[in-house]
């Protein structure tokens, strides 16, 4: 059986990496703030240095290593598929 390729661009990925960071932040320094007893603001405005390299360099290697891994695993699965349809 034939996988359809998926075709994410670079820009996507770079998108998804930027946000799903951004969210991980986010509830990190959400649950800082919970766990030292410190406003939610604070603890916000504290980590946004570490926040902003943390979303760009994800962004980054997202948008650079992410289309060679969607290649890798597209070619795994197919070669998986084959093998398994050989054994049927």
């Amino acid at each position: 059986m034939r996988r359809k390729s998926s075709k994410v661009g670079r820009t996507e990925l770079a998108l998804i990496g930027l946000l799903c960071t951004l969210l991980y932040d986010f509830l990190t320094n959400a649950v800082f703030s919970l766990t030292f007893n410190i406003p939610l603001t604070i603890a916000i405005l504290a980590g946004i240095p570490f926040a902003l390299a943390h979303e760009l360099s994800n962004a980054a290697l997202f948008s650079i290593v992410g289309p060679e891994l969607i290649r890798f695993v597209d070619r795994f699965l197919t070669r998986t598929d084959r093998q398994s349809d050989l054994s049927s």
